[in-house]
């Protein structure tokens, strides 16, 4: 597998790209949900996988919320063609193949380091903003449950609507999913549908 690095240049330079990005692309950016999340721990962030820009909508949330050290899982094929993005914390993981329990060890490691945020989209492929219900690999319970310490689990989805405008605005839905116990494959895509749900309910056409 491929493990994640963190150069400082790439990585300041990829805060300002991402910025600038988001500014030239989106009409506007609306975060609503759970931003404030414990100091101390490491985060597990989920999101829904739709298109080219989901890293980079967690990489901006976490430079304006959490500034957090920065990691996520990106699948081995298309990381080994832009090894750049190693140097600012993607890794890899690589489907039917015995490495796949490394990097799910890895992602659990990262985990237990406070100061920490995991991206993971469990998806496991780039699927439409509207289709549901989410389906997600069983991997992610096998991450959650090694993990030592303690950790916030945080779930988001990004949605896009147009309307009038050249330029779509971007929402991005957070929520904390809170639970006294490591939780099991099913209970964390169950938790996360019934965001999506909630979250696709509340796209409903506003003034902008």
């Amino acid at each position: 597998m491929i493990r994640a690095g963190h150069r400082p240049f790439f990585v300041w330079f990829f805060r300002l790209y991402t910025n600038v990005n988001m500014k030239l692309y989106f009409s506007r950016v609306i975060v609503e949900g759970d931003t404030e999340l414990p100091r101390k721990e490491s985060v597990l962030l989920i999101g829904n996988h739709f298109s080219w820009w989901d890293g980079f909508f967690a990489l901006w949330l976490n430079e304006r919320f959490w500034k957090l050290r920065f990691h996520v899982m990106m699948l081995e094929e298309q990381l080994s063609g832009r090894m750049f993005l190693s140097r600012i914390g993607a890794y890899s993981i690589k489907k039917s193949s015995r490495t796949v329990i490394d990097s799910l060890n890895y992602s659990s490691d990262m985990l237990s380091e406070k100061g920490n945020l995991v991206v993971i989209y469990p998806q496991g492929e780039i699927r439409s903003q509207y289709h549901r219900p989410a389906k997600f690999d069983r991997g992610i319970e096998r991450i959650i449950r090694n993990a030592r310490g303690r950790h916030t689990i945080l779930f988001y989805v990004a949605l896009v609507d147009w309307f009038s405008s050249k330029r779509p605005l971007l929402t991005l839905r957070l929520k904390r999913f809170d639970c006294d116990v490591a939780p099991g494959h099913s209970a964390i895509e169950q938790a996360y549908n019934e965001h999506l749900e909630a979250s696709l309910a509340l796209q409903i056409p506003r003034e902008v």
